[in-house]
This record gives structure tokens, sequence and C-alpha cells, in this order.
């Protein structure tokens, strides 16, 4: 579980990335008015991932491999 939610957040990292880059280069956003949203790719990168881990986590949609003793 700890792998999928890294994966995913790790996604929306890359998401929130792009959103700022093209802000940035393509609406000519400067840095302090991207910076000053901030707070939203942090709430973006990382509830998103952790939403989708606890809904995985109640539907018991988890798989894994049993190892035998």
């Amino acid at each position: 579980m700890a792998l999928y939610f890294c994966c995913m957040a790790a996604f929306a990292w890359w998401a929130c990335l792009a959103l700022a880059w093209f802000l940035a280069a393509g609406l000519k956003w400067g840095h302090e008015a991207i910076e000053s949203r901030s707070h939203l790719f942090h709430l973006v990168a990382w509830a998103i991932p952790a939403v989708q881990t606890i809904f995985v986590l109640a539907l018991g949609k988890v798989e894994g491999t049993q190892h035998s003793p």
C-alpha cells in the first residue's frame, strides 16, 4: 500500500509540476503568483492519493501474495 500511495503521489506531483510549468511558461505567471498557490499543489498532490488509497482499502481491493512457511 505504501508503494501504491507513493506512486500515486509521484504522479500527482508530476501533474502539479506540469501545471506550474504551464502557468509560468504558457500564461506568463510570476514566481510569486505560483508560490502563493503552492498550498493547493500540496493539497492536491497528497490528498488525492491518500483518498485513493483509503478508498482501495475500504473496498478491500488489495491484492497481495501470501508466502507459505
